[in-house]
């Protein structure tokens, strides 16, 4: 099938029924029952058996290219799988980090700045040496 076939497709309808009967064969679904019922298909008219053909051939045709897009889109899932692990290790611990500066500054403020944990725990606070 070429460029313009599958422009057809659209309007054909004896090509769209081709193409879903070769989706459903090769779904994994179909049945004994389903053979049967294409075989009748195709036995219709020397068009049907030709669009089967057809579609069986584009179908074969991508096969490659659809394994190939299924195993990039697996390598780029694990690849993003493998980042996000990082991301989570490496934001986790700047979490872990900036919790305990703060509770570091909590316990001994910067330059006197404001009142340590100890000192507001306490019932009385006086400076050096009052």
């Amino acid at each position: 099938m070429s460029a313009t076939d599958n422009d057809d497709m659209r309007f054909d309808p004896l090509k769209r029924d081709a193409v879903g009967w070769v989706r459903h064969l090769t779904s994994g679904q179909a049945t004994a029952a389903d053979a049967e019922a294409l075989r009748r298909w195709c036995a219709q008219s020397a068009e049907h058996a030709a669009a089967f053909a057809a579609a069986s051939r584009l179908w074969r045709d991508l096969a490659p290219a659809g394994r190939n897009v299924r195993a990039a889109e697996m390598a780029r899932q694990s690849r993003s799988a493998a980042h996000l692990n990082r991301r989570v290790l490496l934001g986790g611990g700047l979490a872990t980090a900036a919790s305990a500066a703060g509770v570091y500054a909590l316990a001994r403020p910067p330059l006197g700045l404001w009142p340590s944990w100890s000192d507001l725990a306490a019932d009385y606070r006086t400076g050096t040496g009052e």
